[in-house]
C-alpha cells in the first residue's frame, strides 16, 4: 500500500503491545502452532517477500520474477495480484519452494489508486481506496464501486468465515458488504497502526494476522476473529510491510490436488528410476517426503531402485496433508537380451567381440571406451583381457552394463596334410604343387624353390627336387623334400591316321576319340581348335604340332606329326621317237617319272585310225601296227590322267615318227 499519513492521536506500537498484553496476558505466542506457517509481504520498496513463520519467529526470501512495485496484493491459488503506485493492476503465476518465483506477468487493467487488496473464494478481487470499496471480476477486469464505509482504510482487507475484515485507523472492521453503512469495529485499536492483513492456515484452522509498522520494521500480531481480541505477538520482520496475502486470505484452507506422478527411468543409472510429484498450481511452499524418508520440496526423486512408494505432502500454507502411492517398475525386464560372438586371440591372431540381440538393433548402442558403436558392431584387434561394455538407447540413457573376457589360446604346430602334385593343365610338362595343411588360426608362408606366397600353391614347376619350408605367423617352421616328376615320360599313346600332302593337295590327320580312356575335347593346331571326330586338312609338309585337351581343356598330351611331301611329277611326252632298235627313243610314251593314276593313252594316224592304246606309263608305242611298222610321218595321240590330289588332266598332241 502507498504511505499514509498517520494521525496525531495514533501513539506507537509499543504502546499497544503493553496494552494488548494487559487486557489479555499474553506477551508472546507458543510457535507451536504457527509452525510451518505462510504468507507474502509487499514491502515499502515495492519487493515481494515470502514469510514463514517458524518457531524461531518468522523469516523471509525475496520472491524473484518478472514483478516489480508492489503496493496491495492478493493471492488466489496459484495467482498473484498486485497494484502499482501509478494504478496499474497485474497477474502472474507464483511458485513456492525454496526459490519462489514469478513468473508471467499480466497486466489487466488500471485501478488509480488503492491501499488495499484481497480476493474472495471464487476469485473476485475487493479494494479499499480510504472509505471506498471496490470489487473487481479478473475475467472481466471493469472496477465496480461498491460505496462508502464509516472507517477508512489504513492497510489490508481479509476474508474470514465468509466476512470480510479490515484494517483502518480505529482498527480492525467488520465489513457489511449487504450495507457497507453497517460495517463496524470490531477489535479497537488506538495505540498501533496496521498497515497490513493476512490469514494463514494451521491444524486445519485459519488464523489472521495483523502487521503493524514500528519505525523500520513490522510486528506480527495475532487476531482472534471468534472473539475480537488480540492474542500476542508472532515477530516481527526487519522491514515495513505496506500488504500482505496468501493463499488463504479468502477465508478458505487451499486442498493439496496431485496431478500426476511420472515415472521414468533414470538415463544415467543402472535400473533406477526418477519419479517427479507434479501437482496443482499453488502458491504455498510444499514440502514431499518418501516413506524411505527422502524428502524435498522440488517433488523430484531421482536413483529411486525398483519397489512401492507412499510420498507425503505437506504444505507450509496449512493445507491437509495428502498421501500418494506410487512404483518404481523393475525397468531391466525390459531390456534387451544381449549376448557376447567373441573370438579369443590366439597364435599372433587378435580376438574380436561381436555383441548380438533378438531385438530392434535400431533402438540400441553399445558404448565403449567413451565410444558409442551399433550394436552389432565388430570390436576387432583385442588382446587377451577384461573388456567392459555399457547398452544404451539412442539418446545415451544406460541401461545395463556387461563385461567379457577374452583369454589367448594355444598356437597350434604346422601339420602338412599332404602334397598334391599334378599337370599343369595349360602347360605341358610343367606341374602343380598344391601344399595341404591342418586348420590353423595363424597365417602360413610357403616357400618353394625360391618363390613364397601364403596359399601354399605353385604353378608352372618344372620338373625336379625341390625343398619346400612353411613358417607360420605364431612361430613355428616345417621342412619338407618335393619331388616334382617328368610328366612328359608318361605322356599317354595316341594313335590317328595321317595322309601325307600329294601335288596340290595338303595333308590330313584324323584322332581317335580317346587316349588311353581319357575322352578327348579339343584338339588344337597353331590357333586353330578342333574337335575330337573332326578330320584336321590343310596340313602343310613337315613338322606339325598338336595338342589334345580333355573335356576340361587341360592338356592330354603334345605330339608333333611329320606330313611329307609325296611326288607329283607333271606328264610329258616328246614329240619325236626314232622305233630303230637302237634302245634310244625307241617308244613314244611319257616321262617315266611321273605318277599319274587313271591312265589312258590312245594314239592315232590322219584318218583317225586307232593305231595303239595304253593304261600304263611304263607301256609305249613301238610304231607298229598289227605287227608291221608304220611309215615315217605325223601320228595324233590324245591321253587322260588323274594326278594324286584327284587332278582329271586331258592332253593332246602330235608325234614325229622317224627311222
Amino acid at each position: 500500500m502507498a504511505q499514509t499519513i498517520v494521525p496525531e492521536h495514533i501513539i506507537n506500537l509499543n504502546l499497544l503491545l503493553k496494552r494488548a498484553a494487559l487486557l489479555f496476558g499474553v506477551i508472546l505466542l507458543t510457535f507451536v502452532k504457527v509452525y510451518g506457517q505462510q504468507f507474502y509481504a509487499a514491502t515499502q520498496e515495492g519487493i515481494l517477500q515470502q514469510v514463514t513463520i517458524t518457531p524461531n519467529g518468522p523469516v523471509s526470501k525475496n520472491v524473484n520474477g518478472c514483478g516489480s512495485g508492489y503496493l496491495s496484493i492478493a493471492l488466489w491459488g496459484n495467482k498473484i495480484y498486485y497494484t502499482q503506485a501509478s494504478g496499474e493492476l497485474s497477474v502472474a503465476d507464483i511458485t513456492g519452494g525454496n526459490t519462489p518465483q514469478v513468473t508471467n506477468c499480466q497486466y489487466l487493467t488500471s485501478v488509480s489508486f488503492v491501499n488495499s487488496m484481497t480476493v474472495d473464494k471464487n476469485g473476485i478481487l475487493y479494494m479499499a481506496n480510504f472509505n471506498s470499496l471496490y470489487k473487481l471480476d479478473p475475467k472481466n477486469p471493469v472496477l465496480v464501486n461498491l460505496g462508502i464505509m464509516p472507517y477508512g482504510a489504513s492497510g489490508d482487507l481479509v476474508f474470514y468465515n465468509d466476512k470480510l475484515y479490515m484494517a483502518s485507523y480505529s482498527g480492525i472492521v467488520e465489513v457489511s458488504l449487504d450495507d457497507l453503512s453497517q460495517s463496524k469495529l470490531v477489535i479497537p485499536i488506538t495505540d498501533g497502526f496496521v498497515y497490513g492483513l493476512t490469514s494463514v492456515a494451521s491444524r486445519g484452522a485459519v488464523t489472521v494476522y495483523a502487521i503493524d509498522v514500528n519505525n523500520s520494521k513490522s510486528e506480527l500480531i495475532e487476531l482472534d476473529l471468534k472473539n475480537m481480541h488480540i492474542k500476542g505477538i508472532a515477530g516481527s520482520l526487519p522491514y515495513i510491510v505496506y500488504d500482505a496475502g496468501s493463499t488463504v486470505e479468502t477465508g478458505e484452507i487451499p486442498v493439496i490436488k496431485l496431478q500426476s506422478i511420472n515415472v521414468t527411468r533414470e538415463c544415467n543409472v543402472v535400473n533406477k528410476g526418477r519419479a517427479e510429484i507434479i501437482c496443482a498450481p499453488h502458491g504455498n511452499q510444499y514440502t514431499y517426503k518418501l516413506n524411505t524418508g527422502e524428502s524435498n520440496t522440488t517433488g523430484i526423486f531421482d536413483n529411486l531402485p525398483p519397489g512401492n512408494y507412499q510420498v507425503t505432502i505437506t504444505s507450509f500454507g496449512g493445507e491437509e496433508p495428502k498421501i500418494f502411492p506410487f512404483t518404481i517398475p523393475d525397468f531391466s525386464l525390459q531390456d534387451p537380451v544381449v549376448t557376447f560372438n567373441k573370438t579369443d586371440p590366439v597364435c599372433d591372431i587378435a580376438g574380436s567381440i561381436k555383441l548380438e540381440t533378438n531385438a530392434d538393433k535400431a533402438l540400441y548402442r553399445v558404448q565403449y571406451n567413451n565410444a558409442v558403436y551399433p550394436i552389432d558392431h565388430v570390436f576387432a584387434n583385442l588382446i587377451p583381457g577384461f573388456y567392459h561394455f555399457s547398452i544404451i538407447t539412442p539418446n545415451g540413457c544406460l541401461l545395463y552394463e556387461k563385461d567379457c573376457t577374452l583369454v589367448q589360446e594355444v598356437c597350434p604346430p604346422i601339420v602338412v596334410n599332404d602334397i598334391v602334385i599334378k599337370p599343369e593343365c595349360d602347360f605341358y610338362g610343367e606341374a602343380s604343387v598344391t601344399v595341404l595343411t591342418a586348420a590353423h588360426p595363424d597365417n602360413y608362408t610357403y616357400s618353394l624353390n625360391g618363390i613364397s606366397n601364403t596359399t601354399g600353391v605353385f604353378n608352372r614347376v618344372q620338373p625336379g627336387s625341390y625343398q619346400l619350408v612353411i613358417v607360420s605367423s605364431g612361430g613355428d617352421r616345417v621342412g619338407k623334400q618335393v619331388p616334382v616328376p617328368d610328366f612328359t615320360l608318361t605322356k599317354p599313346y595316341v594313335t590317328y591316321t595321317a595322309k601325307n600332302a600329294i601335288c596340290t593337295l595338303a595333308g590330313q590327320v584324323k584322332f581317335n576319340t580317346y587316349v588311353e580312356g581319357v575322352a578327348i575335347g579339343t584338339i588344337k593346331h597353331g590357333d586353330q581348335n578342333y574337335t575330337p571326330d573332326e578330320t584336321i586338312r590343310g596340313l602343310s609338309a613337315g613338322t606339325n604340332h598338336f595338342v589334345l585337351l580333355d573335356k576340361q581343356g587341360c592338356i592330354i598330351t603334345e605330339l608333333d606329326i611329320t606330313i611329307t611331301q609325296d611326288s607329283c611329277e607333271p606328264v610329258t611326252f616328246f614329240n619325236t621317237f626314232t622305233p630303230n632298235g637302237d634302245g634310244v627313243n625307241d617308244l613314244f610314251r611319257p616321262n617315266q617319272s611321273s605318277n599319274p593314276i587313271a591312265y589312258k593313252l590312245t594314239v592315232f594316224n590322219r584318218l583317225g585310225q586307232r593305231l595303239f592304246e595304253s593304261e600304263s606309263i611304263y607301256d609305249g608305242w613301238n610304231g607298229n601296227y598289227n605287227g608291221k611298222p608304220v611309215p615315217t610321218g605325223v601320228y595324233y595321240w590324245m591321253c587322260n590322267y588323274t594326278m594324286g590330289d584327284g587332278q582329271v588332266e586331258v592332253q593332246k598332241g602330235h608325234v614325229t615318227l622317224l627311222r
